[in-house]
């Protein structure tokens, strides 16, 4: 299983290295406002930064989304929010560069709180 999650991170950190991929993270890192305000109203004040990694599929489905780290209360939120969207076959990102593409993620908490002031 740590093959596969070394794997996973470098197949996600390469993507993020062209310019098509840079594009697109911070496309998705707008369209993940709508999971991230209700995660950081239940999260209760829970200020740990947190990296996810989640693949889209090419309709722009959350097909898959884990972390290298245990969640906290935001990211466990996070987690369960992109797996009931997946499970409801919403389509809430736009189409990426290429059908099951792996992106990296750092959502902060302390940031999202301050900019929904």
């Amino acid at each position: 299983m740590q093959i596969r999650a070394r794997a996973t991170r470098k197949e996600a950190e390469d993507n993020m290295q062209t310019p098509e991929g840079a594009a697109y993270r911070k496309d998705l890192e707008q369209k993940l406002t709508a999971f991230e305000d209700p995660c950081l109203k239940q999260s209760s004040g829970d200020q740990h930064k947190f990296e996810l990694i989640v693949q889209i599929g090419k309709d722009g489905s959350a097909e898959n989304a884990q972390t290298q780290q245990r969640p906290d209360a935001f990211g466990g939120c996070m987690l369960r929010a992109l797996y009931l969207s997946y499970t409801r076959k919403e389509t809430p990102f736009t189409a990426p560069p290429r059908a099951a593409y792996w992106v990296v993620l750092e959502l902060d908490p302390a940031t999202l709180a301050a900019s929904a002031k």
